[in-house]
């Protein structure tokens, strides 16, 4: 490779990488985006540590849990990967939680209060637990779960694709 064409791909990718970082902005300071969600049956047992058969009280250690029912573990959880960490969305007061599911014409609508106690981690678990969740292995067809506060400003949220409705398209138009 010639040193012309080096310091061209170099050039290229400081153009970009600029780029890049100017259309990320930093959100406000207390709001949140949520990256990621992954959906997961948990059982019960598989929450339980060590120091739970000492003291008797659920340890969660690092991380952040939501339930729908708190004394039921095993369910749905939707596990919410966010940009920063919890502790930095002060405001934060309650997570609504909202399923179309399969055969329903409206959607399930949770809400449940947030951990008053914020911990470091970016990675909040939303359970669907206990009665709330007796549909076993049945997926949610849409969902949308929001971290909102006591106002019900939201300041995080995520929805899944068939949840948001397609945005009207006007730019073809087959009568022409």
């Amino acid at each position: 490779m010639t040193m012309k064409r080096w310091i061209g791909y170099v050039a290229c990718l400081m153009l970009a990488s600029g780029f890049v970082c100017f259309a990320n902005e930093p959100l406000p300071e207390g709001i949140a985006h949520i990256e990621k969600v992954r959906i997961r049956s948990i059982e019960g047992h598989r929450f339980v540590r060590l120091s739970e058969y000492f003291t008797g009280k659920e340890n969660t250690g690092n991380r952040m849990i939501v339930r729908s029912q708190p004394e039921e573990r095993t369910g749905m959880y939707f596990i919410l990967r966010l940009d920063r960490p919890v502790c930095d969305i002060q405001d934060a007061s309650k997570v609504r939680m909202s399923m179309l599911l399969p055969l329903l014409a409206e959607p399930i609508v949770y809400e449940m209060p947030f951990a008053s106690e914020k911990k470091r981690t970016r990675t909040v678990m939303v359970g669907i637990t206990g009665s709330d969740w007796k549909m076993g292995g049945i997926i949610p067809v849409g969902w949308h779960v929001g971290i909102e506060d006591d106002d019900g400003n939201i300041l995080a949220e995520h929805s899944s694709f068939l949840w948001r409705m397609p945005e009207e398209d006007t730019s073809f138009d087959a009568g022409k």
